[in-house]
């Protein structure tokens, strides 16, 4: 059930259980059972264009005992990643074009910022896979032993970027309670995602 849940897009196989009765009207295990009849419907496809300005930024939060924020500004990492058991946001939201900000952890200040150069995608690695994908792109995340293990995990997002820069620090009041990304609303774009890396 998790694959399937995964496969469609869903969070959890709880998420995929609940939308299949609301649409079907039974469990997604009785629909093994003979006789049974489940609604179809035909493929629905959409072309969105996005125009003028990005509406994207990520907050990027940095881990200071790791010296991630001093590894990007000094180009020794270039690469990002974002890694669960399920898809979870940056996971195919974030694009290439879109600004990056990074901020230290324990400074509530954004001080750096950079722009992606391209985004990897993956999900429902096998272990082999995972080991792969991590050493495949070891030069450019730079990730220690310790951020290794917590990043090998089946779904992951890898972010590459380019023309970093440090800026004016700009205050950001980072609550403690925080998950691991956040929306925000700006004046300047719809919303900012923020990460830990």
């Amino acid at each position: 059930m998790i694959d399937i849940s995964l496969k469609y897009g869903y969070d959890s196989p709880t998420a995929f259980n609940r939308a299949f009765k609301s649409v079907h009207g039974i469990e997604p295990s009785q629909a093994k059972e003979e006789g049974t009849i489940l609604k179809a419907f035909p493929t629905i496809s959409f072309k969105i264009t996005i125009k003028g300005e990005l509406s994207m930024v990520h907050l990027v939060y940095c881990d200071d005992k790791e010296k991630v924020l001093e590894k990007i500004l000094d180009s020794s990492k270039a690469m990002i990643i974002r890694a669960a058991a399920g898809r979870k946001i940056p996971h195919s939201r974030v694009f290439v074009g879109e600004k990056l900000y990074f901020m230290k952890k324990g400074t509530a200040k954004i001080s750096a910022t950079a722009t992606v150069k391209s985004v990897q995608n993956f999900v429902k690695l096998s272990e082999d896979e995972i080991v792969k994908v991590l050493t495949d792109n070891q030069e450019k995340l730079n990730l220690s032993k310790k951020q290794q293990e917590r990043w090998h995990k089946k779904c992951m997002c890898l972010v590459e970027f380019e023309n970093v820069g440090e800026i004016k620090p700009l205050d950001f009041d980072r609550q403690s309670n925080m998950d691991d990304w956040l929306c925000l609303k700006n004046r300047r774009c719809s919303c900012w995602y923020k990460y830990s890396i």
